[in-house]
């Protein structure tokens, strides 16, 4: 069950357009700005344009290979030997136009959701974008998924059809579930492909508990489009005066840094005002790009010196940053199970309809922490209990958080 599990977490990456967990740093004063550009978009063109990135960008440029570009088919042929194998799981080549719609629009072709196995091994949905194909048609966390396309999960998994059996991403296809809901209902759901339009805010919520208000918020994704979302989240739990703060990253693979310091600066306010959030450090060829990077001023922040994150092995790389970022001026514990590992981020450039994704600095906090390729560990573990709607008081690592806030003394 476990190989099985890795084929569904690799095909539905690929179905939700995440890309990679990455650090999509914004430029800033010419920071991650190259001068040349490809001589042509003949392969050989875009080989060595690659190349050239590899052996001048990329933070471990010292170690790349001498490789002949003109013997690769692809640019990502070229960049899967080019790159770290020992820790580099990122570096990556993707389409243009399909980047710029994800991270600035927050917009991507496909169903909109994803899915798990729970600890009964049953195949249940873990989220659904509101406005997309499975949305529309009723999908919603936690359903069991008993068919796709008339072939049984089981079918599916015994034949290797995983990669298959979705069909193409191309307008006119159509998907049908057979899926069991909360109430033990068979019921068929027929979906279309289409656009799906991102909403990274899963859930928010406003818990209270023994007379203390808890904010509770599940975010997906960084996209620049996050920002807009947050500001009405977080209005409201500075409405109310939220007492404590639940984070809930578990299906958080990263994005946009700018998206990250923002939602950093609301949770801390004028506890972390104008201190810095993140370093970035760069190859010896590119120590003038090196930058601090300062928490901002927010009218809706709410002041917060602690917040508790939940996280899983799916927390990466910008939600790493925001865990990381905060540690040094207010409390910060985490439930759930190790992040994923992701201290390093890129800039990523465009060339010939094609852009190049290539790791080109670290991070570190403003205490010089960084280094984290093993994760960030818990300080209480928990199991992702997708049985359960996201804010259900008796989902494993929602109680595990508010039974830690019950915990502290006042």
């Amino acid at each position: 069950m476990k190989s099985t599990n890795k084929v569904i977490y690799k095909i539905f990456l690929l179905l939700l357009f995440a890309f990679c967990a990455c650090d999509q740093s914004e430029r800033n004063s010419g920071t991650g700005t190259i001068s040349y550009v490809p001589e042509d978009c003949t392969m050989r063109g875009q080989n060595e344009f690659v190349y050239k990135v590899m052996t001048d960008t990329y933070l471990w440029n010292d170690i790349v290979p001498a490789i002949d570009p003109e013997v690769y088919a692809t640019p990502s042929d070229l960049l899967a030997d080019a790159r770290n194998e020992s820790v580099d799981r990122w570096s990556h080549i993707t389409s243009e136009t399909d980047y710029h719609s994800y991270y600035e629009e927050g917009k991507y072709f496909g169903l909109g959701f994803s899915f798990q196995y729970d600890n009964r091994e049953n195949l249940r949905t873990s989220f659904v974008y509101k406005h997309s194909a499975a949305g529309e048609a009723g999908l919603e966390r936690g359903d069991i998924l008993l068919e796709i396309n008339e072939k049984t999960v089981e079918e599916i998994n015994n034949q290797g059809l995983w990669e298959s059996i979705m069909g193409p991403d191309e307008p006119g296809i159509t998907v049908e579930l057979k899926i069991r809901d909360e109430n033990g209902e068979e019921k068929y759901l027929l979906m279309e492909k289409n656009d799906v339009y991102i909403n990274t805010v899963l859930f928010h919520d406003i818990i209270e508990v023994d007379g203390k208000k808890t904010g509770y918020l599940v975010l997906k994704s960084f996209l620049e489009t996050t920002k807009k979302e947050l500001d009405a989240v977080f209005a409201d739990f500075k409405n109310v005066g939220v007492d404590d703060l639940i984070l809930d990253l578990r299906y958080n693979s990263g994005g946009r840094f700018s998206s990250a310091v923002y939602l950093a600066s609301l949770i801390g306010g004028s506890n972390v005002e104008g201190k810095i959030f993140q370093k970035h450090i760069h190859n010896d060829q590119h120590r003038d790009w090196d930058r601090n990077y300062s928490f901002l001023k927010h009218e809706y922040a709410i002041n917060l010196s602690r917040v508790i994150f939940i996280a899983t092995g799916t927390t990466c790389s910008a939600s790493e940053s925001v865990i990381n970022g905060l540690a040094p001026f207010i409390d910060v514990v985490i439930v759930g199970d190790t992040t994923c590992g992701k201290p390093v981020g890129m800039y990523g450039h465009d060339f010939c309809d094609k852009r190049i994704q290539a790791i080109e600095f670290q991070v570190a906090n403003a205490d010089g922490q960084g280094a984290y390729f093993d994760g960030i560990p818990v300080d209480v573990a928990a199991k992702d209990d997708v049985s359960k709607k996201f804010g259900d008081l008796e989902e494993e690592m929602l109680k595990a958080a508010l039974d830690y806030i019950a915990s502290q003394p006042d």
